[in-house]
C-alpha cells in the first residue's frame, strides 16, 4: 500500500515512478546449521543472508534499534532462516534500498504489517566539534559503507556518504537515535577507527573519543523524538 500511494504522488506531481527495490525471487529455508547472523548485498544484483531471526529481518525492514520495535511476537527471536535471493536491480543500493527489499519479503512471504508511532526519549545529536570538522569532500569513488570487528577494535569505512547516513550508521553503534545537527552538505569519504571497549590492552580510542580525534564530531546526548515501530502482523513464511 505504502508504494502505491508513493508512486501515485509521483505521477500527480508529473514524475515517473521509481519501481522500488525487491526480490524477483527469493529462497526462504529454516536455518539447521547455526553460526553468525549476517546478511550481505552481493554483486549482480544477489542477496545472501544466514542464520537470520525474524526479529532481525523486522530490524532492517524498519531500520529502527530493537528498543524501538513494540508488539514483536516472542517467537521472532528463536526462528532463523537462511535466504538467497536475487533483487530487480544489479546497481549497488543504498541503506533505504536494502530496507525496501527486506521490507518487500517481509510484507510478500511473512504478512508484516505495522505502524509507526513517535515517542519522547533520549537520542544523540551528531554535531561539529569545538575544532572543526576533518572531512574529505568525496570526488570520484564509488558509495560505500563497511564496518569490520576485528576482535573489539572497530573499523567504519565510508566513500560519498551523507552526514544524514553517517547519523544512521552510528545509531547502529550507540543503539540510540542520532539526529544529525551537524548542516553540513554534501558527500564525504573517512576511515573511523575506535575500540568498543576500553581497556589498558586497547590499540584505538573509544567511539565518541574516535569521531571527535579522526572526523572532528561529537555525540551530545539530548532528548529528542524516538520513532517506534508497532508490528501489527507477522507470520510466518510462505512456501518457496
Amino acid at each position: 500500500m505504502r508504494r502505491i500511494l508513493a508512486c501515485l504522488l509521483l505521477l500527480a506531481f508529473g514524475a515517473s515512478p521509481q519501481a522500488p527495490y525487491h526480490f524477483e525471487v527469493a529462497s526462504i529455508r529454516p536455518n539447521k546449521a547455526g553460526g553468525s547472523s549476517d546478511a550481505d548485498f552481493l554483486p549482480g544484483g544477489r542477496f545472501r543472508g544466514r542464520n537470520l531471526s525474524v526479529r532481525k529481518m523486522i530490524q532492517m525492514a524498519t531500520m529502527v534499534e530493537d528498543n524501538q520495535m513494540l508488539g514483536v511476537p516472542g517467537w521472532t527471536d528463536t526462528e532463523n532462516y537462511d535466504i538467497d535471493g536475487k533483487t530487480n536491480s544489479t546497481a549497488p543500493v543504498s541503506q533505504e534500498q536494502k530496507s525496501d527489499v527486506m521490507m518487500t519479503l517481509l510484507e510478500e512471504r511473512f504478512g508484516f504489517t505495522f505502524h509507526r508511532e513517535a515517542k519522547e526519549g533520549p537520542v544523540y545529536r551528531l554535531e561539529i566539534a569545538n575544532n572543526g570538522p576533518r572531512l574529505s569532500a568525496n570526488a570520484t569513488a564509488d558509495r560505500l559503507m563497511s564496518t569490520n570487528a576485528n576482535g573489539t577494535r572497530i573499523t567504519m569505512k565510508a566513500a560519498k556518504i551523507s552526514m544524514p547516513e553517517l547519523a544512521i550508521s552510528l545509531r547502529r553503534q550507540v543503539g540510540r537515535t542520532v539526529v544529525d545537527a551537524t548542516h553540513l552538505g554534501g558527500k564525504f569519504d573517512f576511515e573511523l577507527v575506535w575500540d568498543r571497549e576500553e581497556t589498558v590492552d586497547s590499540t584505538a580510542p573509544t567511539l565518541l573519543t574516535a569521531l571527535q580525534e579522526q572526523l572532528g564530531l561529537r555525540l551530545s546526548a539530548a532528548k529528542g523524538t524516538v520513532p517506534m515501530v508497532v508490528v501489527d502482523h507477522i507470520g510466518h513464511p510462505s512456501d518457496n
